[in-house]
C-alpha cells in the first residue's frame, strides 16, 4: 500500500492569552520572522518594517492593539515534500511549535471597533513554492474565515508592475489612475475573483552619507518656500515618542483616515486618546522611533496638520507614514512645510542617540493624489514600486 502524498497544512499562529510571554519563544518565532523578512526584502525592500527579534513579533501578537485582531496561519509542509509532489487541497493542520517546512503564511487581519464590514488580507509564498495553488488554497481558506466571521468583503494589498503602453490588457483600477500588468500576484487575484480598486506608488527618498549635505540644503530652502505663506498665522511643534496632547492628534488621526484617497467601502478609523497612546507605546516596545512635525493656528490654538516618520533601531532605512492639512488650512502650502522639516530633522540626527545613521526614507501614495505626490517629488523622492489595492466580494 502506498504512503499518502505530502500535504499542505495550515498552522495557526497563537495570539493574546494564547502565548505565555514569560518562556522563553519557540523556534517557529524565529522562522516566522525570517519568513517575514523574505516578504519585506522582495516586495518592499524593507527590512525595517519586520519586528527586530523573534521575543518582539510574539510580543505584537500577544499583546494586539485594542479593536484589532488576527487569525494568521503558516502555510507549512512535512520535511519530504517537494513542491513536485505537494497535495495542496483541501488543506491540513499543522501545529505551531512543530510545523515542518514553512512555505508562506496567510493572515486575516479585522477591526471590532470600525469598518465592521471588512477584513484585510495579508499572504505570502516563497518563491520556490510558487505557481503550485497554494495560494489560492490559502485565498480560499482567508475567505471562508472571513465569511464566519460575517464581513462583506476582503481587502488586499499586493505588489503589482505597471502596464507599458502598449500593453494590449491592462488592468485599470477604479480610480481611474493609474494600470498595472498581468504580471505578479495580479494574475492570482483576478483568477481568485478581485477586483482592482486603487494603484499606489511607494516613493524612496535616498539619503546615502555622501549626498545628505545637498539633501539638507535642498530642504532648507524648501522648508523657508514653505515658511512663507505661514509665519504670521502658524507655528510648528515638532517632537520624537509621545505627543503631549495625544487627544489632538487622535482627533487628526480620524479626520486624516476620512479626508484621505482610499479604497471604495473604506470607513473611517476610530481614534481616541487611549489608541494614540497605545499606538505610540507599541512602536517604542518594538525599538522603533517616532518623529512628527505639527502646524498650530495661532488664532485657534488648534493642531491643523502633521506629518510622522518611523525608524526602527538598527535599520537604515525610515517609513514616512501620514501627512495631513486640515482642508480649511490649504493653500498656504503647510504641506511642503511640515515635510520638508521633518524629513531635515530625519536625516540632519535630530532624532536622540542617532546621529547621520539614516539612508533611505520611504513612502506611499495613492496614485490619484496628484498633490501629495508633487510635493514628495520636490524633496526628492522618486517612485520605487507601485502596489495595488483589491477588493473581494464574499
Amino acid at each position: 500500500m502506498s504512503a499518502e502524498p505530502p500535504r499542505l497544512a495550515l498552522a495557526p499562529v497563537p495570539t493574546g492569552r494564547e502565548i505565555d510571554t514569560d518562556a522563553a519563544p519557540e523556534a517557529t518565532w524565529e522562522r516566522y520572522r525570517e519568513l517575514l523578512l523574505c516578504e519585506a526584502r522582495e516586495w518592499w525592500d524593507n527590512e525595517g518594517s519586520v519586528p527586530a527579534t523573534a521575543e518582539k513579533l510574539r510580543a505584537d501578537y500577544a499583546r494586539p492593539a485594542p479593536g484589532r485582531h488576527s487569525r494568521c496561519f503558516l502555510l507549512t509542509a512535512p520535511k519530504e515534500a517537494t513542491p513536485d509532489n505537494l497535495v495542496v487541497s483541501p488543506p491540513g493542520a499543522a501545529e505551531f511549535a512543530q510545523p515542518g517546512q514553512i512555505l508562506g503564511y496567510v493572515g486575516v487581519y479585522y477591526s471590532s471597533d470600525d469598518n465592521l464590514g471588512r477584513a484585510w488580507l495579508g499572504i505570502y509564498v516563497l518563491p520556490a513554492w510558487r505557481f503550485r495553488g497554494i495560494g489560492s488554497a490559502a485565498i480560499n481558506h482567508a475567505r471562508r474565515l472571513v465569511a464566519d466571521l460575517g464581513r462583506r468583503d476582503i481587502e488586499a494589498w499586493a505588489i503589482a508592475h505597471p502596464a507599458a503602453p502598449d500593453d494590449p490588457d491592462p488592468v485599470l483600477p477604479a480610480t481611474g489612475v493609474g494600470a498595472v500588468s498581468l504580471e505578479g500576484p495580479t494574475s492570482l487575484l483576478l483568477a481568485r475573483g478581485f477586483r482592482l480598486a486603487q494603484v499606489e506608488y511607494q516613493l524612496r527618498l535616498p539619503a546615502p552619507r555622501d549626498r545628505q549635505g545637498r539633501l539638507l540644503a535642498q530642504l532648507a530652502a524648501l522648508r523657508e518656500e514653505g515658511a512663507a505663506g505661514a509665519r504670521e498665522d502658524y507655528e510648528l511643534e515638532s517632537w520624537q515618542g509621545m505627543p503631549g496632547d495625544p487627544a489632538a492628534v487622535a482627533d487628526m488621526f480620524r479626520r486624516f483616515s476620512a479626508d484621505i484617497p482610499a479604497s471604495e467601502g473604506l470607513e473611517p478609523s476610530a481614534w481616541d486618546e487611549e489608541k494614540v497612546v497605545n499606538y505610540v507605546e507599541r512602536l517604542a516596545a518594538r525599538g522603533v522611533d517616532l518623529l512628527w512635525t505639527a502646524v498650530r493656528h495661532r488664532d485657534s490654538g488648534q493642531l491643523v496638520g502633521y506629518t510622522m516618520l518611523e525608524w526602527p533601531h538598527g535599520a537604515d532605512s525610515a517609513t514616512q507614514e501620514d501627512t495631513w492639512v486640515s482642508p480649511e488650512h490649504r493653500g498656504h502650502r503647510l504641506g511642503l512645510l511640515i515635510k520638508a522639516t521633518n524629513t531635515a530633522r530625519a536625516i540632519g540626527g535630530e532624532i536622540v542617540g542617532r546621529p547621520g545613521e539614516l539612508r533611505t526614507i520611504l513612502t506611499w501614495l495613492a496614485a490619484e493624489n496628484e498633490h501629495m505626490l508633487a510635493i514628495n517629488r520636490r524633496l526628492g523622492f522618486t517612485i520605487d514600486r507601485v502596489e495595488g489595492c483589491w477588493i473581494l466580494d464574499v
